[in-house]
């Protein structure tokens, strides 16, 4: 269904999907949308991540570490320990494990 502006901002209850890579500005779009408070923000990568994504980007992190012999003993012996901090205003981890436009 295809709406003018006027008639979007006429509806009483508005729904807006922004859809794109990692990387290119949903997440800093919905902030300025929501600033005001009055818009619900659901993060579709956030939850990607933090569901079903968060142990594959620590077992990439820690596959990586391993290439270093002495991070490897550390992990390997549970001195050290590797965890993903992805929260919606730090999908970092998300574009990292995933790539970002132009990679």
């Amino acid at each position: 269904m295809k709406l003018t502006a006027k008639e979007f901002r006429s509806e009483k209850n508005k729904r807006l999907t922004l859809l794109g890579m990692s990387g290119v500005g949903k997440t800093h779009l919905a902030k300025l949308i929501g600033e005001n408070g009055d818009w619900y923000h659901f993060s579709g990568d956030y939850h990607i991540g933090a569901t079903y994504l968060k142990d594959e980007i620590i077992n990439n992190i820690a596959k990586k570490m391993k290439q270093d012999p002495w991070l490897q003993n550390l992990l390997d012996n549970q001195s050290i320990s590797v965890n993903s901090q992805v929260t919606f205003d730090n999908l970092e981890p998300i574009s990292a494990f995933l790539g970002k436009v132009g990679n």
